[in-house]
């Protein structure tokens, strides 16, 4: 075997720590940097990727115009690749990394396995569309580079903001090679960006086409919505909206806006089936990619486009028996695709198993037809309810609500205690592929539960902890892995495929709050806080979704301690006397002379509600010459001060006040950067970790609202108290300190209790 390459090796080595700093978590997709390096004549234009689950790196644009390129690039909405000089550095699994790309993996002698998390940089010159492995001096440009992002956000000077028309100044990172390393330095550069952009020519269409009397609507109905691996490629259909009959269906990439253009003009021309050529009078969309794509081309021609956020016909058009977009008026002279056929061997990768599993799955939908649809007892029963169901699907990503409610039903739902699941019918025939029994089998055996993030590794996959029994289990997601999910709890159908395990979600991504309220929720309902109690009724999982829908539709009201609606006044009062007034205001009883503010603060003793302290604040009363100034925060206090203020010694007389609300908008942002904060000490932070356990321990002997006022030992006396106990303590939020988070000692929390930390 060769010795490592030295230059391979440190840029793989920087990939991973870079990959480690989850910038995508930090920045925003459209928020370009520069950074200039050793060996390049240009400043490199940057920006952070991953923020769409997938694709985790760096996306750097080179040239002389780089920024502008880049912003063009954003400003279009449509991605011109073809006139990038691009380098990309992202992190896949060895089995999606092209063969050619993995040639820098080897000579930094890396070995990895087919689904380890693996480097992947491509080089792609301008007027080219097809990348290429990196050069050694694009080696070395980029190692310096991922050093200097580095070494900046270290520093916590990577502070960039999305990108638009009036950006002027950008942050500028310029890394320079020493002997030991790197070093960077950062400033901040005007750099002047036209305001507009020339668009790309659209398709030719015919100067004659006829002008139909008709109004199209444009988008993905949700039975489609989540059936691409991919977020960048979507099914398409036309619907007439007069009748809701579709026109034409197809596979569109959000990664190419021409190929979307193309296909739409080959619509206009007729070269559909059942659809004669002409132009409709208007066009509605309901996908927003689509619509920018689009729309240039529709409005050239004289038609009037919207975007809508939601079509009534799309959701008809998912009830109907031939949902099928992507076959929908094919071009005329096209022949119908075969079906694909099932492998006949187990798969040896996960990506294998997957499109498997996917194949299975559109073999079942096509076989059981009308069979298998859903019924309103069906989402009423996972909803939680017809209201809730219907308000759940109205307001809330459907591509999740309808995702989670269609394995359950496919795995889950009876119509009568005597019927058999889809699952289940299907499994009982006779003519099934081997692979095809495989899978069905393990989808009929999922896990249905919560379970807490553990540990992640970006773009690979996820450790998991059951909060109901402490089961351990890894899955493997490139999305889900690259996600914050500090202190979140998900409700997951775990499915093992092959060595693989993968999740899909059962029910809305859970605050330590939420947990809470589900265990009363599934308490109230006679469910045992138990696995097993979950896997016998896995449709309280879906009833989590109301949860997230009353978040969503609740309002926000401003209050003060006494619950009267935040709205600051300022009045003032006119003194005859202005010392009587003075003696007035220091004999009340429930008012007090701040010496150090030179103001009465008007008071009334006891805990504010919803706070904590021995006395309410009210308002204060600045005395300047021979005027009272009055500030409250509601008019009920402004009316109660003024009738008093009145009565004061002094011939105090109200002039005028005035009302604002709080403000909405934040206060700007202090462009200083924070110095750096000296690291705390091994003594600090075993003095933290100190006082989190003796918390924790306390909490076993005070009496908890949620156990009936028993103690965590009290209740854990018994096997249900013992399971409810471990659930609290499984979802114990984690504790921040300088030196990072905290995790409280779960297991020794447990072992106090009686119970195991792992099943």
């Amino acid at each position: 075997m060769a010795p490592p390459e030295r230059l391979a090796r440190a840029l793989v080595d920087a990939a991973f720590e870079l990959h480690r700093r989850r910038l995508w978590l930090e920045l925003p997709l459209d928020a370009p940097f520069l950074v200039r390096v050793p060996g390049e004549p240009h400043p490199l234009s940057v920006a952070a990727l991953g923020q769409c689950g997938q694709d985790y790196g760096l996306f750097i644009v080179r040239g002389e115009d780089a920024l502008e390129r880049f912003a063009e690039f954003i400003a279009l909405r449509g991605p011109r690749l073809n006139g990038l000089d691009l380098l990309l550095l992202s992190m896949a699994p060895l089995e999606g990394v092209p063969p050619e790309l993995r040639r820098l993996a080897r000579a930094a002698g890396l070995r990895p396995r087919s689904s380890d998390l693996t480097p992947m940089i491509l080089a792609k010159p301008r007027g080219q569309q097809v990348g290429r492995p990196p050069t050694k001096q694009e080696q070395a440009s980029l190692l310096a580079l991922v050093h200097g992002v580095l070494l900046t956000r270290d520093a916590n000077e990577l502070r960039v903001d999305s990108i638009h028309p009036r950006s002027k100044h950008f942050l500028e990172i310029t890394v320079e090679a020493k002997r030991d390393g790197f070093i960077a330095s950062t400033r901040r550069v005007k750099v002047e960006l036209p305001a507009e952009f020339p668009t790309p020519p659209l398709p030719d269409l015919p100067p004659d086409l006829p002008r139909l009397d008709e109004r199209w609507v444009v988008g993905t109905p949700p039975e489609l919505d989540s059936s691409s691996d991919s977020p960048d490629e979507l099914a398409i259909v036309v619907l007439r909206e007069a009748d809701g009959q579709p026109i034409a269906g197809f596979e569109v990439s959000l990664n190419d806006f021409d190929s979307i253009r193309n296909v739409f003009a080959t619509l206009l021309r007729g070269e559909y089936e059942s659809q004669p050529p002409g132009l409709p009078r208007e066009v509605l969309f309901t996908e927003v990619e689509v619509h920018a794509a689009v729309g240039p081309l529709f409005e050239a021609h004289g038609v009037s486009c919207r975007w809508l956020d939601h079509h009534p016909r799309l959701d008809e058009y998912s009830e109907s028996d031939d949902v099928d977009a992507p076959t929908h008026g094919r071009r005329r002279n096209d022949e119908p695709s075969l079906p694909t056929e099932l492998p006949t061997e187990l798969p040896t990768t996960l990506e294998g198993w997957k499109d498997a599993d996917l194949q299975v799955l559109e073999r079942l939908v096509e076989r059981l037809g009308s069979d298998s649809k859903p019924d309103e007892c069906a989402f009423a029963c996972f909803f939680g309810g017809d209201q809730t169901a219907e308000a759940v699907i109205k307001e809330l990503d459907q591509r999740e609500t309808l995702g989670a409610f269609c394995e359950w039903h496919m795995a889950h739902y009876r119509a009568t205690p005597r019927s058999r699941t889809v699952l289940e019918r299907r499994l009982a025939q006779d003519d099934l592929a081997p692979i095809e029994r495989t899978i069905l089998v393990a989808r009929n055996q999922t896990r249905n539960s919560i379970y807490r993030a553990v540990a992640a590794r970006p773009g690979e996959s996820l450790d998991l902890e059951d909060i109901f029994d402490g089961t351990r289990v890894t899955i493997h997601d490139r999305s889900l892995s690259g996600r914050d999910l500090d202190d979140r709890f998900l409700p997951l159908r775990v499915l093992e495929l092959g060595a693989w395990r993968v999740a899909s979600l059962a029910g809305p991504p859970l605050t330590y709050p939420d947990v809470y309220t589900a265990m009363q929720l599934f308490e109230s309902a006679g469910v045992e806080l138990s696995v097993a109690g979950i896997q016998r009724r896995p449709e309280v999982l879906g009833w989590l979704w109301g949860l997230r829908l009353s978040r969503y539709q609740r309002t926000v009201r401003l209050t003060n301690t006494d619950l009267d609606p935040f709205l600051l006044h300022t009045a003032t009062f006119r003194a005859a006397d202005p010392n009587a007034a003075a003696r007035g205001l220091s004999s009340r009883p429930d008012v007090r002379h701040d010496e150090e503010q030179g103001v009465w603060m008007w008071w009334r003793p006891g805990v504010p509600a919803g706070a904590v302290g021995e006395s309410t604040k009210l308002g204060s009363i600045a005395l300047h010459d021979d005027r009272l100034v009055l500030e409250v925060n509601s008019a009920a206090r402004f009316e109660r001060a003024r009738a008093w203020l009145e009565a004061l010694p002094g011939g105090v007389e109200f002039e005028r006040v005035t009302t604002r609300e709080a403000s909405t908008e934040l206060a700007p942002l202090d462009d200083r950067l924070p110095s750096q904060q000296p690291a705390p000490s091994p003594e600090a932070i075993a003095q933290r970790a100190r006082l989190q356990r003796e918390t924790c321990m306390l909490w076993l002997d005070q009496p908890v609202p949620l156990l009936g006022d028993r103690t965590p030992r009290q209740a854990a006396r018994t096997a249900a108290g013992r399971r409810k106990v471990a659930l609290m303590i499984r979802t114990m939020p984690t504790w921040s300190s300088p030196a990072g988070p905290l995790e409280p000692p779960r297991e020794e929390l447990l072992r106090q209790i009686g119970a195991t930390a792992r099943a």
